[in-house]
């Protein structure tokens, strides 16, 4: 985790300097212990929360924006999730992330690509098919995936569309 930090006040140093702002990756999961990024970098940069299972608290730790996997599946539910976050309305955030959860787990494992693109098909958004080298999902883990968005689905919160 030091890397990082010492990685991320290098970003700050180029854009300083006049060079575009750099992409880094932080895992808010324990990245949150430390100090937060602005405590560090101030309003030099803007970071974004790229761990769709950990909007809510990287948006709570001064994140600006979200990099979201289930955007196009779930475009309604994760633009109100995310303005619900900004805002600082945590009750009505955190009902909506209960939802959402199991869905934004997808996002966070070595088949993210297979199980978004799965739950974009079962929405009626895309195709489930993936290119090499990637393998579709097959046997128990397809049936466990197909489970966990058909309960999404069937609970679905009726958000404004």
């Amino acid at each position: 985790m030091r890397r990082s930090w010492q990685t991320a006040r290098r970003v700050a140093a180029a854009s300083d300097r006049g060079w575009p702002p750099a992409t880094m990756r932080v895992d808010w999961r324990t990245a949150l212990v430390l100090p937060t990024p602005r405590a560090l970098l101030g309003d030099r940069l803007e970071v974004l929360v790229g761990v769709d299972d950990a909007i809510v608290e990287g948006i709570e730790a001064g994140a600006v924006g979200w990099i979201a996997g289930l955007a196009n599946a779930f475009p309604v539910e994760s633009v109100a999730l995310h303005r619900l976050a900004r805002e600082g309305r945590k009750e009505e955030a955190l009902e909506l992330y209960r939802w959402f959860l199991p869905l934004l787990r997808m996002d966070t494992v070595p088949k993210f690509v297979q199980l978004i693109k799965l739950v974009q098909e079962k929405v009626g958004r895309g195709s489930a098919r993936v290119r090499p080298p990637r393998l579709a999902l097959d046997g128990q883990e397809l049936s466990e995936a197909l489970a966990t968005i058909d309960h999404a689905l069937a609970a679905r919160p009726r958000l404004v569309r």
